[in-house]
């Protein structure tokens, strides 16, 4: 059976359960969209979707380690862009 993409989002009863499971009811509510982070959603959402980013809320460190983490498993970003999706995540994404 073949994996879906990335950016495969189920439907119907099935997605809005998962969205459920996965805490994701304050996404129906908060109003994020894509295009606030593009650069989250360029980076981040090329082996998930950004929602998972969207839905935490980390302190620096621990984002810090998270992004080691997407580092070591092929997240490709510049050290400019690495600074700036901390930036994004301490700004819009922390427990601080």
């Amino acid at each position: 059976m073949p994996l879906p993409s990335p950016n495969h989002r189920p439907t119907g009863p099935t997605g809005l359960f998962l969205l459920l499971l996965t805490g994701g009811l304050g996404l129906l509510t908060t109003g994020c969209q894509k295009t606030e982070y593009p650069l989250i959603e360029q980076k981040c959402g090329t082996c998930h979707s950004a929602e998972v980013v969207y839905q935490q809320r980390f302190s620096q460190q621990r984002w810090q380690q998270v992004l080691h983490g997407m580092k070591a498993v092929g997240l490709k970003v510049t050290r400019q862009e690495e600074e700036r999706i901390l930036e994004i995540l301490l700004q819009h994404f922390s427990n601080r």
